[in-house]
This record gives C-alpha cells, structure tokens and sequence, in this order.
C-alpha cells in the first residue's frame, strides 16, 4: 500500500499479562534443561512464529544493550545492538531438541 502524504506517526500499546504462576512453570522448565527463562520463551516464540508462517527457519532480532563497560555509565546516547537468534524448527523436534538449539 503507498505511503501516506503525510506521516501520521500513530502507534498502539499492547499490554500483555504475565502471571507470576507463568513465570515459575517458564522458570521451572529452564532449570530442568540447565538454560535461561529468556532461553525458554525464544525457544516458544520459535516454535510459535514457524507455525504461522509455514516456514522451519526462524529469525528473531535481539536488542543487546552495550554499556557492559562503567566508563559508559556518564554518557548519553544509543549504545544498542541487534542480534539475529536464528532458530531451525524441524517438525519432528521435542521442546527439550528445540530449546536446547537456542
């Protein structure tokens, strides 16, 4: 579809609910598989994002904060990078196969 004449620079909220009972299963499946709760969404997020679009390879861009370093701390700025999690979601997998290729 074209672009407006005029941009209109709308946006939208989405507030999404997540349950401190959620976080304890999420929580308590990570630590059965020795991974991160971070680990065990990106490995649902794949798995959910290759059933929509019918496609095994997943990419999901990560931004990564870069002020690891405390010279940092006094400056002001974007200091963000984009890492690709590139996920390859075989039909056959168990959730323990897929999690653990994240």
């Amino acid at each position: 579809r074209p672009y407006p004449p005029v941009a209109e620079h709308r946006g939208a909220i989405l507030r999404v609910e997540w349950p401190p009972a959620l976080q304890r299963q999420v929580a308590r499946v990570a630590h059965e598989h020795y991974a991160t709760s971070f680990m065990v969404i990106q490995a649902g997020l794949a798995a959910l994002l290759s059933q929509l679009s019918a496609n095994p390879d997943v990419a999901v861009g990560i931004p990564v904060a870069g002020r690891s370093h405390p010279a940092l701390d006094e400056l002001v700025g974007m200091f963000v990078n984009t890492v690709v999690l590139r996920v390859q979601v075989a039909g056959d997998r168990t959730f323990a196969e897929l999690l653990s290729q994240v």
